[in-house]
Formats: C-alpha cells, sequence, structure tokens
C-alpha cells in the first residue's frame, strides 16, 4: 500500500521541480542565497561557506540532494563599502538525475551615510546562469514495460521519446536590499552583547527577474520569479544569552512559504565558543531543529526537519538532513578575538 502512496507522491515533487526554487531549512546561514545584500556581511577579510541537504530519504532510492557553496571578500579597507562574491547552488532530484545548477556573481553596496555608523541600508545584485539538465538514459516509459519475466521495464526498446535538448542554460539576475540597526562589531567576539540591547533587521530581495525560460521540448517551462521578504531582531537578554526571533515569507507565482523561527545563542566563556539552536516552523510542512556552534572563525549547524504534512503518513515524519559549515577569516589587528 506504501507504494500506491509513493507514486502520486513523486509525480507530484517533480511537478513542482519545474514551477519552483529548491528551499532549504538554514537558510540564513546560506548568506548569498538568503540576500545579495548580504554579500561581506561580516567583519573580516573573506568568508567561506559549504552548506548539504539531503531530503526524502525515507521513501526514495535517490534522495534529493542540494548542495551549497559560497565565497565573498570584504573590501571595506580599499573600497570601505564594496563586496563582492560569488556563489554555485547544484541541486540534483530523482532517478531521473534532473539537475538544477546556479551560478552567481554577487555584489553588494552600502548606500546610507549615518554620523552614529549604526544604521545601514545595503542593497545587493547577483548576476550568472541557471541550467537545467536531466539523464534520459536513466529514465523508462510506459511502452517499455514488457510482460516477460513477470513484467518489468526494458530500456532496449525505443521509448518513443523525443526531446529537444538534455540541458539548457539561460542568464539569471536577482537583487535584494538589507536594512541592520547596530554597530559594526566582530560578530565573533564576545563584545558582541556589549554594543546595544537590540539588533533589529529587514530586507527583500527579488530572483531570477529575467524569468529564464528552461524547457527542454514544446512545452514552456519558465523560472518564475520569486519574491522574498524577512525581519528578525537580536535581543541581549544578558551578556552570555541572547534570543533572535525572525520570519521569513516568499511567493513564487501561485506557490507561498512562510517560516517562523526563533533562535538562542549562549557563550561558554570556559571554553570561549558559542552554542546556539534554533526552533522553525514552516506550517502545515516541518517543524525543524537546528543545534550549532560557533568557536573562533567558523561557524557549524545541523539540522533536521521534521515532517507535519500529509506526506508523513508515508514518510514516518522523517523529512531532510541538512549540515552547515562556515569559515571567516578575521582581521586581527582590528577586530580582537576574545
Amino acid at each position: 500500500m506504501k507504494t500506491l502512496y509513493i507514486i502520486p507522491v513523486l509525480l507530484l515533487i517533480t511537478n513542482l521541480l519545474f514551477s519552483q526554487d529548491l528551499h532549504l531549512s538554514q537558510y540564513q546561514e546560506a548568506k548569498l542565497l538568503f540576500n545579495p545584500a548580504l554579500t561581506g556581511d561580516y567583519d573580516g577579510e573573506y568568508r567561506v561557506h559549504l552548506q548539504h541537504r539531503s531530503q526524502w530519504r525515507s521513501v526514495l532510492k535517490n534522495p534529493y540532494k542540494t548542495e551549497f557553496f559560497s565565497f565573498d571578500k570584504s573590501f571595506k579597507r580599499k573600497l570601505k563599502r564594496l563586496h563582492l562574491g560569488i556563489y554555485a547552488l547544484n541541486y540534483r532530484a530523482g532517478v531521473g538525475k534532473f539537475n538544477f545548477l546556479n551560478i552567481m556573481a554577487s555584489g553588494s553596496y552600502e548606500v546610507t551615510i549615518d554620523p552614529s555608523n549604526t544604521q545601514h541600508l545595503i542593497f545587493g545584485t547577483q548576476l550568472g546562469m541557471a541550467q537545467n539538465s536531466f539523464d534520459i538514459n536513466s529514465l523508462t516509459f510506459d511502452n517499455q514495460f514488457t510482460s516477460a519475466y513477470g513484467g518489468s521495464f526494458d530500456q532496449s526498446i525505443n521509448s518513443g521519446e523525443t526531446f529537444e535538448k538534455t540541458s539548457i542554460i539561460k542568464p539569471d539576475v536577482n537583487f535584494g536590499l538589507h536594512y541592520v540597526y547596530q554597530n559594526r562589531f566582530n560578530y565573533f567576539n564576545y563584545s558582541v552583547y556589549k554594543k546595544s540591547t537590540y539588533n533589529p533587521y529587514a530586507g527583500v530581495v527579488a530572483y531570477h527577474l529575467t524569468q529564464p525560460s528552461l524547457t527542454f521540448s514544446e512545452f514552456k517551462n519558465k523560472l518564475y520569479r520569486r519574491y522574498f521578504m524577512y525581519a528578525g531582531c537580536k535581543i541581549k537578554v544578558s551578556i552570555p544569552f541572547c534570543v533572535e526571533p525572525s520570519f521569513i515569507y516568499m511567493r513564487q507565482r501561485n506557490i507561498n512559504e512562510f517560516q517562523i523561527s526563533t533562535t538562542t545563542y549562549y557563550y561558554e566563556d570556559k571554553y570561549n565558543f558559542y552554542a546556539f539552536t534554533s526552533l522553525n516552523l514552516r506550517p502545515k510542512d516541518a517543524f525543524i531543529i537546528t543545534l550549532g556552534a560557533i568557536y573562533l572563525n567558523y561557524r557549524i549547524g545541523v539540522s533536521y526537519d521534521i515532517n507535519t504534512s500529509r506526506l508523513r503518513a508515508i514518510t514516518n515524519s522523517k523529512g531532510g538532513f541538512e549540515i552547515s559549515l562556515t569559515y571567516t577569516k578575521i582581521d586581527n589587528k582590528t577586530y580582537p578575538m576574545f
């Protein structure tokens, strides 16, 4: 009976692949993917980020996998307000090896001039390419089914299916704005909690402004614009303890997603590191738990999605595993460590 449920679920998921972006649970860890304006959003010399996600392993032989890499560099010393970076996002889904590759050059620039250096408005843009591809040799079609040996698919039989191409590349453009109220500080420094009690922030992003047409046949397949907004606030409860409530909302064509989160940070003086945990909720979809730590130049986060949608009947509430790792090269001469 479980197989009977899996078939329509896979058809639904595969159909959605052609109309909306993938999503991550640790959105805010992938800064350049979260908002182009967050390029260079740190105090230091450069930052390297890696993120991996695996989903639907409980019901699929080939789970959906997402890989993300980014590098960005601050030019505060020479250009002060300009920051540049690059990211590569790869998403592979199912037995057909459907693959989405997105490579973008990213840049941000702070446009505000605040004498108190506490209010910051930054805009960012990204230019690059989006590619869709799949492996036709790994697929089977209904007319390849044979009743021999109890019934099976024979890929040596001509499928009768024709595709103009199995890979297509188109230009892609993103644009974002980010506002934050804070003093510039070394995020890894204990003094982060000594600067101010509240650090509110908010942003808006428009992805895929060119709406690239990524189609393999006569059927049109457009990557529709995705509109994204978020807001949150870091709140100093005490010197070693900080909480950060936030939310995100996105819409792509007629698909909506809303997520609320609360992250808590605690500084452990004995070992000189921050421990943090996040509790996230995507209503009618998933409850996400994240655990992580910040030590010197490194930040690591591990999360798991507990499926709460109707799919939980076949997934046993198992969703996606995700891990992120960030290395930030701090300029010790300007920003002392602990």
